[in-house]
């Protein structure tokens, strides 16, 4: 049910997309923990939907594939500072 809601969502807003196995959650050597996608896809070379039934985790393929652009910020204050320099990226 999961899968065809999401190739549903993808091909009503023209975005490529992906699944994978699942997200594994692991703590890195200073004991901070970090997701680890398991079954991913080779997503820089994806250039049409790939999703599969069985698969738990989905994505959307970002850029110009599906037109979409994203901004990672890794905490709140380096969330502050771009919207300080750059207020209008506050309302997209």
């Amino acid at each position: 049910m999961a899968t065809a809601k999401f190739v549903d969502f993808l091909r009503r807003h023209g975005f490529v997309g992906f699944s994978f196995k699942q997200i594994q959650m692991e703590l890195n050597p200073a004991g901070i923990a970090k997701k680890k996608p398991v079954g991913m896809p080779n997503w820089k070379k994806l250039q049409k939907t790939q999703v599969r039934d069985n698969d738990k985790a989905f994505a959307i393929r970002t850029g110009k594939e599906s037109g979409v652009t994203v901004i990672d910020f890794d905490d709140e204050s380096s969330y502050r500072n771009v919207i300080s320099q750059f207020p209008e990226l506050a309302s997209t």
